[in-house]
Formats: C-alpha cells, sequence, structure tokens
C-alpha cells in the first residue's frame, strides 16, 4: 500500500462533467471491484484459521497441540488483519471515490496503459522501455496483478512517484521519477492494449 508522510497531501484535479474536485482520492472501477473481492476472500480465510485455531486450543487441552502449527496459524491470521485493515484504510481515505474510465489516448488518465522511455542517466540516449497502467490509490502492483485484460502489465498508483509524474501527460512529454528522466512515448487504452517492440 502507498504510504504518505501524515500532513502532506497531494492536490490532484479531476474534471467530471463541469466540476473540478480538488484534495480527493480515487479508485478506478475495477480496482476497487477487485479490492472488494479481496476483502471478501480474506474475510472468509480469517474464518478458517480461527476455526483451525480454536481446534488446536481444543487439542492444546488434551497435550496434542502441534505449537509449530499453532504459531503458523498465528502468522496467517495476523496478515490476514493486517491486510484487511490496509484494504479498509484505502476505501476510508478514497470514500467511494471512483475515476471514470479514459476514452482517449490524448493524456495519461487513471486505467491508460502508459509506456515511457527510462533513461538511466544523463550519457544514456537509448532508454529503456517500461509499459504499466495508471491505476487508482491503494491499487499498486510492481509485478502484475495476474487478472484482467493484460496480466503481465504492472499497476502503478497515480499517488505513487512514478504515477504522480506522468498523470494528464501527454506522448513526448518528459518527466522525472526519482531523479531520473523519462519520456512518454505511448498512451493506450487497456482494450486495445497491445505490447510495442523494444525498439520502439
Amino acid at each position: 500500500m502507498n504510504k504518505r508522510p501524515e500532513g502532506s497531501f497531494l492536490v490532484v484535479y479531476f474534471v467530471l462533467g463541469r466540476t473540478a474536485v480538488k484534495d480527493a482520492l480515487y479508485n478506478t472501477k475495477e480496482g476497487r471491484t477487485r479490492l472488494l473481492d479481496e476483502l471478501t476472500a480474506i474475510g472468509a480465510k480469517r474464518v478458517e484459521l480461527e476455526r483451525k485455531r480454536g481446534e488446536n486450543r481444543q487439542h492444546t487441552g488434551r497435550g496434542h497441540a502441534d505449537d509449530d502449527e499453532c504459531g503458523d496459524l498465528d502468522n496467517l491470521l495476523i496478515s490476514c488483519i493486517a491486510r484487511q485493515g490496509e484494504i479498509q484504510d484505502i476505501f476510508s481515505v478514497t470514500g467511494g471515490n471512483v475515476a471514470p474510465p479514459p476514452t482517449n489516448t490524448l493524456s495519461v488518465q487513471l486505467g491508460s496503459v502508459v509506456t515511457v522511455r527510462r533513461f538511466a542517466n544523463d550519457s544514456d540516449n537509448k532508454g529503456e522501455l517500461y509499459t504499466f497502467q495508471l491505476v487508482g490509490h491503494g491499487e499498486g502492483m510492481a509485478t502484475g496483478n495476474g487478472a484482467g485484460l493484460s496480466p503481465k502489465l504492472p499497476l502503478i498508483s497515480y499517488t505513487c512517484p512514478q504515477g504522480e509524474a506522468v498523470l494528464r501527460k501527454e506522448v513526448g512529454d518528459e518527466v522525472v521519477v526519482n531523479g531520473k528522466d523519462q519520456e512518454i512515448v505511448a498512451i493506450q487504452l487497456l482494450n486495445t492494449y497491445q505490447e510495442l517492440p523494444m525498439a520502439a
């Protein structure tokens, strides 16, 4: 989950019709659905883990408990509770705000598939292509989400440095991410996404 230092705020404007919304955090529709599904799955897993832990406690009274198994169950349960909290925090700060899906490739929007050329240093004239889908707050997954039309695409939240840098930019624009230069070389819609050749 993307963390933001306490007391700092990202100011982002989304034009919804003719209304500009300021200081709001957003999810994509797909991202919100994915998080809700994950929350449901975690809830079911938590019930099962608590059931197993209860059974182990009964065995403890009879001297048959496996300490390693009890410890593993506790660790899994702690992980489930932590992830539930993370997702609930995401929903708390987004407040149900869902960004409209992109309808064009004129500029980078939430849901756009973006390809940038990343330059290692000032003497790097070739760079390296990196393609990702820009998604909502708390939806980022650096190695791809394994779902949807393009499961290998990393999901980059617009509230992280990479996402902030490209939001609302156009093809040909240059940005700086973590001190390194990048150039936006392509903006695509997910349903028509095509992988670019490495020499693009």
